[in-house]
């Protein structure tokens, strides 16, 4: 319902340019009353675009709300945490074909830590992505925002990784940052589609929510593990100091003795 509702307001759109087109025809060419009742109709047709804006944008509100009340559970590993988040990326664009990837901020790069749809020669090409990379991945960490191409064929800063796109079988792809709510990036979220193509609105709103959700989520789970570390690091001092007094009472014990 979501993709007819953004169909509608596309051929509206498209529609209102055919409409300003055939006014200006008429005008030039000194029909002016004819001019005038295509203005009405086009009145008509605005009120319909802005209506169907509307309620696109609504549905979109309350998707993404649903979408945080939903959240991203809790998980034993980091591995299983990035499938999950791949899995809800891939999904929300209708698609098979996506990874996840973690920056590595001491090394300056991102590297692939979950994907679907892959072989080995694109999964070895973009082993390690950096800033200043021309792919979809590279730019969202240079700008720090959603970057979508939608004909890798046809976009010059991609033409480095054209052939291994083709190689791959996909010809459109969106890369969307995690990015916690403090402000930490975290990695890239892209999905690859085979063949010309643009999310929705609604799927880069949600999308978007998706990798803040997705940021939050992998910040919380390393504050676990951290926490987690310190524990252990706790209870070994602790067996280790019990371990000491043990052996200083046997010390006592043997000089008692002797």
């Amino acid at each position: 319902m979501q993709e007819q509702a953004a169909q509608n307001l596309s051929k509206t759109e498209q529609l209102i340019d055919r409409q300003f087109d055939k006014i200006r025809e008429l005008e030039a060419a000194g029909r002016f009353l004819e001019a005038e009742r295509f203005r009405e109709l086009l009145g008509v047709i605005t009120e319909t675009r802005d209506a169907l804006r509307l309620r696109l944008t609504v549905s979109s509100q309350l998707r993404v709300t649903e979408l945080r009340n939903g959240g991203l559970p809790d998980h034993p590993d980091i591995s299983s945490l990035l499938k999950q988040i791949l899995e809800k990326g891939l999904q929300l664009t209708g698609t098979d074909l996506g990874n996840v990837q973690l920056m590595d901020w001491k090394s300056g790069y991102l590297t692939i830590a979950a994907q679907r749809g892959f072989a080995d020669p694109f999964l070895e090409f973009f082993r390690v992505v950096k800033s200043d990379d021309g792919s979809a991945c590279g730019r969202a960490v240079r700008h720090r925002r959603p970057v979508v191409i939608e004909d890798v064929l046809k976009d010059a800063e991609f033409a480095p990784c054209r052939e291994i796109a083709v190689e791959a079988g996909f010809r459109a792809v969106q890369s969307t940052p995690l990015i916690s709510r403090d402000g930490a990036f975290l990695g890239v979220l892209s999905t690859h589609f085979p063949r010309r193509h643009r999310p929705s609105e609604c799927e880069l709103q949600m999308l978007q929510a998706l990798g803040e959700m997705a940021g939050n989520a992998i910040v919380t789970h390393r504050h676990k593990l951290r926490r987690e570390d310190r524990n252990r690091g706790s209870v070994t001092l602790a067996a280790l100091d019990r371990s000491l007094q043990l052996l200083q009472c046997v010390d006592k014990k043997v000089v008692r003795t002797t």
